[in-house]
């Protein structure tokens, strides 16, 4: 048995409700610490930690060495708090909604934990909002704008984000106007489209996370977007385990409630029956999907070599799959002067939703266009637009301990990027929007933004020597404004103090009490 059969094993024993195999607990009992580490790695990779945990809890016969069970447990604790505060955040955009009878669907998410032995089990990143009608659209827009919501200026073609801030955190909400973003195949997004039309808000399927009621897609429509958001995931990045959980369990649960006549028609229409029939062996197989829950399986011969392709692509790209430019259809690492103006072209379509419709002021616009992208960078984020062009290739992870497992040659040769990763992190809870980038001035670690305010950040382990001291003070010296400078250090004993303006703080104060 591998780590990887073993992974499958335990997620299947919980959203299965199968017990574990006699092989498979004699393989976790033998298993070295070297195997419980790739195990451990493997399961915060494909974040489905909660999911392993929960079977471990249900078999106390297999014995969990130590730093593995307390990594679990640790994520445990945390879990449940994390998805309270984004339930709040919920909570008051559909009071919102509901006052204005603005019609809504939430995406995956949150919809999808209900089906869950426990809704914190599976964790979510943002909050998924598909408003059927453009008059809502303008509405719900309008909700973030009156509330300083700082909008992600990335570019997507089918929704705009915000980051909400409630009580000191921040969660990203993304408002779509559309159901999934184009797959740059115009009969795909065509029919689509057409499919998605027909849900004006007014059919719904009612879950209650933590007592909360939310408009979730009919189950047709629900298992069409499911199966479309990971086709999508696969053609541009790949994707993990977890999105082969949701559909094990959305199948599980409301497999009798889906119209399998029109479900398989779209399918067909789309001509994506090959990737579904994949999709679920795989579950089927692996994750003990019922095969009488998916009748279509009785229409497809297995093909040995598709399944194992499609697991190893998942197994190595991790939760989020690898940004790699051999599967990309339009993004390349290297982008030409054509991508550019096409990309240039899109964020005009999106600044100017509506001028855009008008094809004589596309030059102006374009101009107009251009001339904000550079103004926000240097002059608001002062963060240089040549080094925003270029490929960023620094990773942060969401759990440093199984960071720490992954690095060679341990946690200390690796500290100052540690550190990093650290503040990084916390910065991102406490609602900022971090950015890594070179100024005009030189290196700074992070440019972090939220709502009315701008900070720069410098991290590093300790400050003894005066090079240091230059290499991380002389950069915020040479920035011409007023906004706050930090510097934060592991330093010993330090508590907090200011050096020409710049306040230098301990990582410990900054994790207690922010900046």
């Amino acid at each position: 048995m591998t780590i990887q059969n073993c992974l499958l094993a335990l997620i299947r024993a919980q959203l299965s409700d199968q017990t574990l195999r006699n092989e498979e607990k004699d393989f976790l009992r033998n298993a070295s610490e070297e195997e419980w580490s790739e195990l451990l790695h493997l399961s915060a990779m494909q974040n489905v930690m909660l999911v392993v945990y929960e079977t471990f809890k249900q078999n106390p016969d297999i014995s969990v060495p130590g730093f593995a069970m307390n990594a679990f447990k640790q994520k445990a604790y945390s879990a449940p708090i994390q998805y309270y505060q984004k339930i709040t955040v919920l909570r008051q955009i559909l009071k919102y909604l509901r006052e204005e009878h603005i019609s809504y669907y939430i995406l995956k998410g949150v919809g999808l934990n209900t089906m869950y032995p426990k809704e914190e089990m599976r964790s979510f990143g943002d909050i998924d909002l598909y408003i059927p009608k453009a008059e809502d659209v303008e509405k719900t827009h309008r909700f973030f704008t009156e509330r300083n919501c700082t909008v992600d200026e990335t570019f997507s073609d089918n929704h705009t984000a915000y980051v909400y801030q409630s009580n000191g955190v921040g969660c990203e909400v993304e408002v779509h106007w559309k159901m999934t973003a184009e797959f740059n195949n115009g009969d795909l997004d065509a029919r689509l489209d057409a499919i998605y039309r027909q849900l004006d808000g007014s059919q719904y399927m009612t879950v209650h996370p933590m007592q909360q009621e939310v408009h979730i897609l009919p189950p047709t429509y629900n298992a069409l977007h499911l199966l479309a958001h990971m086709l999508q995931h696969l053609m541009y990045t790949g994707f993990g385990l977890k999105l082969f959980c949701d559909w094990t369990v959305f199948w599980q649960k409301y497999g009798h409630e889906v119209d399998i006549n029109q479900f398989q028609s779209w399918i067909r229409e789309l001509h994506i029956e090959n990737f579904l029939y994949a999709v679920t062996a795989v579950c089927v197989r692996y994750l003990g999907l019922p095969e009488e829950c998916c009748p279509w399986m009785a229409d497809w011969q297995t093909d040995e070599e598709l399944l194992e392709a499609l697991l190893q692509d998942v197994f190595v790209g991790g939760e989020h799959g690898k940004h790699d430019s051999a599967r990309m259809i339009i993004t390349t690492r290297k982008p030409s002067l054509k991508t550019y103006l096409l990309e240039l072209h899109r964020q005009m379509k999106r600044r100017f939703r509506k001028l855009g419709d008008i094809w004589l002021l596309w030059p102006i616009l374009w101009l107009l266009t251009g001339f904000f992208f550079v103004y926000n960078n240097i002059a608001l984020r002062n963060v240089s637009t040549k080094k925003i062009l270029e490929s960023n290739e620094k990773v942060y992870w969401d759990d440093l301990g199984l960071r720490n497992l992954k690095a060679e040659g341990g946690m200390d040769s690796y500290i100052e990027k540690v550190i990093e990763n650290a503040v990084y992190k916390h910065l991102c809870y406490l609602g900022y929007k971090v950015q890594v980038g070179v100024l005009g001035a030189g290196e700074v670690d992070f440019v972090c933004t939220r709502p009315g305010e701008t900070v720069y950040v410098q991290v590093t382990y300790l400050m003894g020597e005066q090079a240091t001291r230059d290499r991380e003070f002389g950069p915020l010296e040479k920035i011409r404004d007023n906004h706050p400078k930090y510097v934060i250090s592991a330093t010993p004993f330090l508590t907090s103090r200011d050096e020409n303006g710049i306040k230098h703080i301990s990582l410990r104060q900054f994790l207690n009490k922010g900046l």
